[in-house]
């Protein structure tokens, strides 16, 4: 019997590495990120939801830390405000809140690209529990009217 879903991953592959504009997301990520694990082990996130907890953390009533996992030169350019950046297949502890009770959120370009998907996979691994993806990225992000900063 002839495996015939293997042509059909290896265009998604491409297919949504094209759509990662900027993000330094090489072909073999992107497939392990569609194909590692059936179900993810982190929720998501929309752009309102995100936006009423940024205003929850600066009224200090709830821990909450951002990831860029873009390009160092698309963070740069405009980034969701207090997100840090970090190498979306690189996260280890020390990039991480030392409270694990943290919600954090990652996002990356758009709805296609999935390098905040293995970062928060990374946190999920690394003792995480409340782990969130912004599946429109900064594209959606910035669509909805958001505001931005942007770094040196």
């Amino acid at each position: 019997m002839r495996n015939t879903h293997i042509p059909s991953l290896a265009i998604a592959a491409i297919l949504t590495l094209a759509s990662c504009q900027k993000s330094d997301v090489p072909q073999a990520a992107t497939a392990q990120a569609e194909t590692s694990e059936p179900r993810d082990p982190f929720s998501r996130i929309t752009a309102d939801e995100l936006l009423t907890k940024m205003t929850e953390a600066r009224a200090g009533s709830l821990k909450l830390a951002i990831f860029d996992n873009n390009g160092l030169d698309t963070y740069k350019e405009g980034h969701i405000p207090g997100a840090t950046w970090v190498q979306y297949d690189e996260i280890k502890a020390s990039d991480l809140p030392a409270d694990k009770g943290t919600m954090l959120v990652f996002y990356c370009y758009n709805e296609h690209c999935h390098a905040s998907h293995i970062g928060a996979r990374s946190a999920v691994k690394l003792g995480y529990s409340k782990v969130f993806v912004l599946p429109i990225g900064i594209t959606g992000w910035k669509k909805a009217g958001k505001a931005i900063e942007k770094s040196g």
